[in-house]
């Protein structure tokens, strides 16, 4: 009974975590949709720079971010 009580929650920490990557990269689409229907180029250009980090990186920068935060 226990090892299905602990199956259960890894279970619902990876679906968690898919659904949290799967989030923040049609987050990320959005964005570069939205960018790629400005009309001149710098500014598009500028725009989609902010638009292309990969997930992993996402989650590295953001855990760098709240460990200096914690620490003030």
């Amino acid at each position: 009974m226990m090892s299905k009580s602990i199956m259960s929650c890894v279970m619902v920490l990876l679906l968690s975590a898919c659904s949290t990557k799967q989030t923040y990269e049609n987050i990320q689409a959005d964005r570069a949709r939205d960018c790629n229907k400005i009309v001149h180029d710098s500014e598009r250009a500028e725009c989609l720079r902010g638009s292309d980090m990969l997930y992993k990186d996402y989650k590295r920068e953001r855990a760098k971010l709240l460990n200096t935060t914690s620490r003030d």
